[in-house]
């Protein structure tokens, strides 16, 4: 790959055409303008957002998002504003503004469908990212995961406009007629940071742009918030190739790499993040009007991804193959053994003592390393079951609570834990995740049993939970465990007393 720190040889041919990029329209040539007032009121931002009702149907949709809804729902731009902040409103209506300004269509063959779901990928786990590592930045990581690959999207729309001299540009002509197949992804950030410097972006923006794919020859000179966001775009960037590609092991194992490299993630910490990225995404293209990424669950690609590393380590050890599968079979025979005497036999989850032994196992694990990754119980109510129950029998309740078994199963990655402890209680154990991925976990438990339906009898029947989860960043003794149990409880019952059917979920504090 080439170095970041191109000259203007790579660039020149297509520097030249800048000027004939499509002007940004009325509006968000004004969001832009406000952007770069450190002064304006929030008033003023909210009477110039209001002239378009689009515009702030998004923001409103974004307040009431997963990511910042707290409590109600709100319904004006105003309310939306409140809830947002100033900083957040003025960054995120630039987003909007400027993502629906972009070229939506060429002659070339450019596959716009494929640069936007990949650009809603990167956005979100740009911003989950800066989340994670407790940057400020989280806003900017937003809209710099949008833009991040806008060169390849402006050389498109060159290779679709006509020359000065009033032709078009051929795909045999030389220069930018030919812009995507020459050009390498350090000449499309070099490329896509002049895009946003002549649209007079901020530097937290632009810089970070160019140098996303080498964020160690960012200039001493920079902000050191330039170098944060790099880094951050470059492990978002990486995401999105697997998020969005083939779900290759070594796409998610380079990511991982680059996570361990930038901000010290253990592999499970860098697959939590991952799988915490679905509800998002889903959330994000909406509002962006682009389609889904993906129709394949996060926690699938993963799990393929691992097999894929599991056939690969089989092959370079073939001489000691036979052995391992001799062994592993012994072990896991035993192991199934011993799991039955502890098997609920109406759902197929593990009990409560299987639950208890999971739990004291982690935290053993966390008293026996000297960075213990995160931990997370997550505690599940059916509601309403006794009247299920008693309005449709006891069949029909065994046939629910099977219902929700099925649909814990699939929401919670390979590597949790999930089991039924009571009548219609159910548990999870989330080793590696921290509250900025447990909460969209909690949320999409909720959300799978709740699309969840059977039919019984000719009759469909359908239920939902209340969730209560808590995490800390340390476990290292059976007290801490069972502090963690008991708090995911009282979130539990605050849940229930929330309404139903919603999910509560908090850090503890380390004592």
């Amino acid at each position: 790959m080439m170095g970041c720190d191109l000259d203007g040889d790579a660039v020149q041919p297509f520097a030249s055409q800048i000027d004939r990029l499509p002007t940004l329209p009325a509006v968000a040539i004004e969001v832009l303008e406000l952007t770069r007032d450190p002064d304006v009121r929030i008033d003023h931002l909210i009477a110039v957002l209001s002239r378009d009702p689009a515009l702030s149907a998004r923001l409103v949709r974004l307040a009431n998002s997963s990511v910042f809804r707290r409590g109600e729902a709100v319904a004006t731009l105003r309310e939306a504003a409140m809830r947002l902040g100033l900083k957040t409103v003025k960054v995120m209506a630039l987003s909007f503004t400027l993502a629906q300004a972009m070229p939506q269509r060429t002659d070339h063959g450019f596959d716009h469908g494929a640069f936007w779901r990949r650009s809603v990928v990167t956005t979100v786990a740009a911003r989950t990212l800066a989340r994670l590592v407790r940057c400020p930045y989280e806003d900017e990581a937003f809209l710099c995961g949008l833009l991040g690959r806008i060169g390849e999207l402006m050389l498109a729309e060159m290779g679709s406009r006509p020359t000065p001299d009033g032709h078009g540009a051929g795909p045999d002509q030389a220069g930018p007629s030919r812009p995507l197949a020459d050009a390498s992804d350090d000449t499309l950030c070099v490329i896509g940071s002049q895009v946003l410097r002549h649209w007079q972006l901020p530097e937290i923006i632009w810089r970070p742009v160019r140098f996303q794919y080498c964020p160690e020859q960012v200039p001493p000179t920079c902000p050191p918030s330039v170098r944060a966001v790099a880094q951050i775009l470059r492990v978002a960037d990486a995401t999105a190739t697997f998020i969005t590609g083939p779900g290759e092991a070594r796409d998610v194992a380079w990511a991982a790499d680059l996570a361990a490299r930038y901000f010290g993630f253990s592999a499970p910490q860098t697959e939590s993040f991952v799988a915490g990225l679905e509800g998002g995404i889903f959330e994000t293209a909406m509002l962006l009007n682009t389609g889904a990424p993906c129709t394949e669950g996060h926690d699938a690609l993963l799990e393929r991804a691992r097999q894929q590393l599991v056939a690969v380590s089989l092959e370079a050890a073939v001489d000691l193959q036979t052995v391992s599968q001799r062994a592993g079979a012994l072990e896991l025979h035993n192991r199934e053994l011993v799991d039955r005497l502890h098997i609920d036999a109406l759902t197929g989850l593990p009990d409560r003592a299987r639950f208890e032994a999971f739990l004291e196992e982690r935290v053993r694990e966390g008293a026996a390393r000297r960075r213990p990754d995160p931990l997370a119980v997550v505690m599940i109510d059916v509601d309403g079951f006794k009247e299920a129950n008693d309005a449709y029998g006891h069949l029909a309740g065994d046939a629910l609570l099977r219902s929700v078994a099925e649909s814990l199963r699939t929401a919670v990655r390979s590597g949790s834990f999930v089991g039924r402890i009571g009548g219609d209680e159910f548990v999870a154990v989330l080793p590696g995740v921290d509250i900025d991925c447990l909460e969209g976990i909690a949320e999409r438990i909720r959300l799978r049993v709740a699309e969840r339906s059977i039919i019984f009898e000719g009759t469909r029947l359908a239920v939902t939970v209340s969730v209560g989860a808590a995490c800390a960043d340390r476990v290292r003794n059976a007290r801490q465990g069972q502090l963690l149990m008991a708090r995911a409880d009282a979130l539990l019952y605050e849940a229930k007393h929330a309404g139903r059917n919603c999910s509560v979920a908090r850090a503890i504090e380390e004592d």
